[in-house]
């Protein structure tokens, strides 16, 4: 997945919808606009948004780690959690079930793309509240 000016591209196709990634999208562009927000706002704002982007991040970090050993079931409960949380008719059906891991399988090297856009964001939102630190 090609990024446009530092964001996710949302024309290339993806396992990740466009809708969603129109979202991470406008939430990152919040972030790099956060440096005008006055220094106790800008706090809370950094923390609300990190809260966001380590849950995502987890998400993609359990789903890149996964392998076909065992481990694969511990590091995939996280993302398994939240995808329910979000989707509870998420995996109504085996089908479904067996489809989302032939669709990791498949689509590993997307999935290792977007993980490393989101590292990348996390890093920029931690660079932004170190400048505000160094401001306030």
């Amino acid at each position: 997945m090609q990024n446009v000016n530092g964001l996710l591209n949302t024309e290339n196709p993806s396992i990740i919808s466009k809708e969603r990634r129109a979202e991470i999208n406008q939430v990152a562009t919040r972030a790099f606009n956060a440096r005008n927000i006055k220094a106790t706002e800008n706090d809370d704002f950094i923390n609300n948004l990190k809260s966001d982007y380590y849950s995502l991040s987890d998400v993609l970090g359990s789903i890149t780690s996964a392998t076909p050993q065992l481990r694969f079931y511990k590091d995939i409960d996280k993302a398994f959690g939240l995808l329910i949380k979000t989707d509870p008719e998420a995996f109504a059906t085996y089908q479904a079930l067996t489809g989302m891991f032939r669709t990791i399988e498949k689509e590993s090297k997307v999935i290792d793309d977007v993980s490393s856009d989101m590292e990348g964001i996390i890093h920029d939102i931690d660079l932004l509240e170190t400048e505000s630190f160094k401001k306030g």
